[in-house]
């Protein structure tokens, strides 16, 4: 990417690190790796390779409104947009250590988001494919398979990030009543609950697990051991997916897909869009619809509902052929009077 689209900020002693960390440290933990990566890439553009040496607060508003631009040049608009927010966010912490002034921080902060939209990546997962890999845990006779289950039952039955299912504990389970307290992103709760599929893996890794105190998921050494009190990380879900899927012979599955599937099947089940936004954490239902990830065939038949009354070309066609040759039919009734001595 290019790094001289706009001249370096200058660059003071170590203060605006302090707005830099009280940013990160104000985000959920599966939200720090990405803004710090955001941040890393616009301080490239500033020519600074670490963000905590850029001097977030005295960067002038045309700078910005450069970045903006090349923001906008380089990546979708939501990403686009998610790298605004990390400067929007340092900005703020800037003013509350007093690294600037209340007007300085409402010039800057109020850059325009970019607009547009693209179709979201990502993909539905079939029943077809969640069934192979379910099948590939319930085979797996070790703890690892009780787990695992449990893990995408989470994923797919209830919609949550792998960073939620990685921050449960033991204490979150709500055995009396089937449900889970889910910690999401800017310390926000929720409640869902376990249902079927969800319930039964649930139990069946409890009982492997025991009732040790600590984190709900814990790593399983070699030889089948479980270390109760220490957790599982967010890409050590990740990587789990990525095992099941080839052992199951599928096309590899994301976390987020499991989200996505579980947003579009709700949806699909007639579930009002206010009440799915609520389940997976969502302040707003604009997110929730990006998420949907149905397949065409659900829009192709949502549009085949709406019937535009047009015959048809050949069906015109056929009126002005007889209307000529009706024309044709009189023309030739007048000639022939015409001839009639």
């Amino acid at each position: 990417m290019d790094t001289d689209i706009v001249p370096a900020v200058p660059t003071p002693v170590r203060l605006p690190s302090l707005a830099v960390a009280g940013y990160l440290g104000s985000l959920h933990k599966g939200s720090q790796r990405s803004q710090a990566a955001a941040l890393r890439s616009i301080a490239l553009m500033l020519g600074q390779p670490d963000p905590h040496a850029v001097a977030w607060h005295e960067m002038p508003p045309a700078v910005l409104d450069s970045i903006r631009s090349r923001l906008a040049e380089t990546y979708a608009p939501a990403t686009a947009n998610r790298y605004l927010s990390a400067i929007r966010g340092v900005l703020r912490q800037a003013w509350r250590n007093g690294l600037m002034t209340a007007d300085a921080f409402s010039r800057l902060q109020d850059i325009r988001p970019v607009k547009g939209s693209r179709l979201t990546g990502g993909r539905d997962i079939p029943l077809t494919e969640q069934q192979a890999l379910l099948r590939s845990c319930s085979e797996d006779a070790g703890a690892s398979g009780s787990r695992d289950a449990a893990i995408i039952g989470l994923l797919l039955g209830c919609g949550l990030r792998r960073a939620e299912v990685a921050a449960l504990g033991l204490e979150d389970v709500e055995a009396a009543e089937c449900s889970i307290v889910v910690h999401g992103k800017g310390g926000k709760q929720r409640k869902v609950w376990l249902t079927n599929g969800t319930a039964q893996a649930m139990q069946d890794w409890l009982q492997v697990r025991g009732a040790g105190a600590g984190p709900l998921f814990a790593p399983i050494q070699k030889n089948g051991r479980i270390i109760v009190g220490k957790g599982i990380t967010a890409q050590a879900i990740y990587m789990m997916l990525e095992v099941r899927s080839r052992e199951s012979g599928i096309e590899a599955v994301r976390p987020h897909d499991c989200r996505r599937t579980f947003v579009g099947g709700a949806l699909e089940r007639g579930i009002d869009i206010s009440t799915v936004a609520a389940l997976v954490g969502h302040s707003s239902v604009t997110t929730t619809q990006r998420y949907d990830r149905r397949p065409d065939a659900v829009r192709r038949a949502a549009m085949q509902a709406v019937t535009i009354p047009y015959e048809g070309r050949t069906a015109v066609q056929r009126l002005v052929e007889a209307a000529r040759e009706l024309n044709a039919s009189h023309a030739r009734r007048l000639d022939r009077l015409r001839r009639t001595p």
